[in-house]
């Protein structure tokens, strides 16, 4: 049985592999203003402030643009095990 804790930290773990989630943050600790994101990637700062206080969803595009603009890329979390 899980108890609560664990269950916090399983929830933590998935919530951090996230690509959302770490774009989020990313976007956050890059110190520019949604304005300033937004005159850089090409994303309206509209949908970058409504992403950012969790009202709405962002498309991959501008997922992409966004991490592009930040010079982030996408690579595996760790690499996989070959089966024996």
């Amino acid at each position: 049985m899980k108890t609560k804790t664990s269950e916090n930290h399983v929830e933590e773990i998935e919530r951090e592999n996230d690509i959302s989630w770490q774009l989020w943050h990313a976007v956050n600790d890059s110190g520019l203003s949604a304005y300033r994101l937004a005159d850089l990637s090409g994303v309206s700062h509209t949908v970058i402030n409504r992403w950012l206080r969790g009202e709405r969803d962002i498309t991959l595009q501008t997922a992409a643009k966004l991490a592009a603009c930040l010079d982030l890329e996408l690579k595996p979390a760790r690499p996989k095990r070959r089966p024996r």
